[in-house]
């Protein structure tokens, strides 16, 4: 159970300009498809797979060419994947060292050092608050824009998930076997317990329900008021995080690798086995409706009637969720090559580029108004563009001047203890 942990800081009023979008395209969030948006932030990536529906797909052009714009450092290593402000900042979490806030040019602006695991990937208001999800003391963050501490809640188990953020400003976030919703204030709207691990994240659909997998093989879609919609039965553990299309279809994939595609009303479409490879990440959706996900071998699409469109015959993909340009190209993280990030033309699954990083990957990439994609690699940040003739920048190990904890925070440990950092 969630409990609130209540403490007062003073709070630093920042004022945001909105980001010029000149690689993006028009609509709601720069979209061809209205999505719910109301409270959640209208930057160029402000979540895990860019949206509440997990669709994965940005409104802006990627880099057509790949060329290392900067490069950040960190002792450990980079985690979940970064999310965007609408000042153009990157926020990045690490293993054991905080939530890093990168400048654009690849200035380190903060530290938020007291979140000490983040496994998932930040979501971002649209008054700026970002909520971080912290695995090492089970607690959910809310920070404010500057990286100073706003509200905390802890669980006795670690956030595995990353949190979205709904129509009303509610913020929903799965624990190892509940999942919450909670109010922008930081106090518990409901509960959705069960007896095994909830290993995505929570999507929204545009009714503004709630759909998230279980490993007891069952897909749940839960209403705003927190009581059960619909579940569906899968073959085995839902192991992804949930995307859902432009007209409602909800997909997903389970520990035995089959991909289902479900009606909005939880109903069964279709099934695909996506061979013996691990699947990894989840799904990306395609301007046209086209599926991509990968397993560790190879990187499949799938049309929207379940019809395969394409898979490549490289054992180079199978790392993370893939990130989809305005144009369709597919950017997606090499796990088993290990030092790859490739861009993948939508037509064919040939290849438009691949360049080499230096170490294991990490965090799945993003895409920022600019055109730029960022992407970790274990202990290394990358911004990567066009343009062939910048200088790579490199921050070296530490932190900037400003860097903010959680003095006096109260952590929550396994349901039964306090501890008072001091």
């Amino acid at each position: 159970m969630l409990r609130q942990i209540k403490i007062v800081f003073s709070l630093v009023f920042i004022g945001f300009c909105s980001l010029s979008c000149v690689h993006c395209s028009t609509g709601s969030n720069g979209n061809d498809h209205d999505y719910v948006l109301d409270a959640l932030a209208n930057t160029p990536w402000p979540m895990v797979s860019h949206d509440v529906r997990h669709t994965g797909r940005s409104p802006c052009l990627g880099p057509q060419t790949a060329t290392i714009k900067w490069t950040a450092e960190c002792n450990e290593h980079f985690t979940g994947s970064a999310a965007i402000d609408r000042d153009g900042n990157i926020l990045v979490g690490t293993y054991n060292e905080g939530l890093f806030c990168y400048s654009p040019e690849g200035e380190l602006l903060w530290v938020f050092r007291d979140a000490s695991f983040i496994r998932g990937t930040p979501a971002i208001a649209a008054d700026g608050t970002i909520y971080v999800p912290e695995s090492f003391h089970h607690y959910l963050l809310a920070l404010n824009p500057d990286g100073t501490f706003k509200w905390g809640l802890g669980d006795g188990y670690p956030l595995r998930s990353s949190p979205a953020i709904g129509l009303d400003g509610t913020i929903y976030i799965a624990g190892m076997a509940c999942l919450y919703a909670v109010n922008p204030d930081g106090t518990i709207k409901w509960e959705y317990c069960l007896e095994y691990q909830f290993p995505g994240s929570p999507a929204i659909d545009d009714a503004g329900n709630i759909i998230i997998g279980s490993m007891n093989h069952y897909l749940y879609a839960i209403k705003p008021d927190g009581k059960l919609l619909w579940k569906y039965k899968a073959e085995s553990g839902i192991v992804s995080s949930v995307s859902i299309a432009d007209d409602g279809t909800i997909y997903c994939f389970d520990r035995y690798n089959f991909l289902h595609a479900l009606s909005p009303d939880g109903g069964f479409k279709w099934m695909k086995y996506l061979g013996g490879g691990i699947a990894e990440g989840s799904p990306a959706l395609g301007h046209d409706g086209t599926i991509y996900l990968s397993n560790e071998y190879e990187l499949f699409a799938y049309n929207p009637d379940g019809s395969l469109k394409w898979q490549s015959d490289s054992a180079a993909y199978g790392w993370g969720a893939p990130a989809i340009g305005n144009d369709g190209t597919i950017y997606i993280h090499g796990f088993r090559a290990g030092t790859t990030l490739h861009a993948i033309k939508p037509e064919d699954g040939s290849r438009k580029w691949t360049i080499y990083l230096n170490s294991d990957a990490s965090t799945s990439p993003v895409i920022d108004a600019n055109g730029t994609i960022y992407v970790g690699s274990v202990n290394k940040f990358y911004a990567l563009q066009d343009d062939q003739t910048s200088t790579p920048v490199r921050n070296t190990f530490g932190y900037p001047g400003i860097t903010f904890g959680l003095s006096g925070l109260i952590h929550f440990y396994y349901g039964k203890t306090f501890k008072k950092v001091e």
